[in-house]
């Protein structure tokens, strides 16, 4: 059975594969070239491999929802095709166009909101880490540096705790930065919930 369909019109992709080598594993492969079949000629940086569309109708043409691209992601050569993975989705009022979200690029770094991951993981966008434990930490580096950047002026909100360290969400911070305009324009403090100056 290669292609199911099923009394309620699923149609489903079954492969089955059964072998006592453990390599024969089932693959899904889609090979491009330029040129033609009978010659194929060598792709190209940015040529996009292959595609996978999930689309849906909208009441007079299908369209695509969600997308997963392969393409080229460097200069191919003998035994050398480097690649990326895009995810695009269409929002909601997107008007028939898809939008990348994410990449996997050929050095293996990942962009969410940008095109052009600066490094292993690069996020363009507010980010919202939900986790009663964050963990930073290095198995090679010998320290670790927290790095702000922005090209504003202001890198961190005013606030009285516009950033702080502290044992739980209620507790006292261990560590408070204090950035309001009115008052005391800054303060550093250990063990007090409103540093001053």
């Amino acid at each position: 059975e290669v292609v199911a369909i099923s009394g309620l019109g699923q149609i489903g992709l079954h492969i089955y594969a059964a072998d006592s080598d453990v390599s024969l594993n089932p693959v899904i492969v889609g090979n491009r070239a330029k040129g033609t079949l009978a010659a194929p000629a060598i792709v190209a940086d940015g040529d996009s491999l292959f595609e996978i569309i999930g689309g849906g109708y909208d009441g007079a043409k299908y369209i695509a929802g969600s997308i997963i691209g392969f393409s080229v992601d460097g200069t191919p050569a003998i035994d050398d095709v480097p690649g990326n993975i895009t995810f695009s989705t269409q929002p909601s009022g997107g008007g028939d166009a898809t939008f990348e979200r994410m990449r996997i690029t050929s050095s293996g770094r990942v962009g969410i909101g940008t095109t052009s991951p600066a490094s292993k993981l690069s996020v363009a966008g507010n980010a919202y880490l939900d986790s009663n434990l964050i963990t930073y930490s290095s198995s090679t580096a010998g320290s670790l540096t927290f790095n702000y950047q922005k090209s504003a002026t202001s890198t961190i909100p005013l606030a009285i705790n516009s950033w702080s360290i502290a044992t739980s969400t209620t507790a006292t911070p261990l560590v408070s930065l204090k950035t309001t305009a009115t008052g005391e324009a800054w303060g550093l403090g250990f063990g007090t919930a409103n540093p001053n100056v």
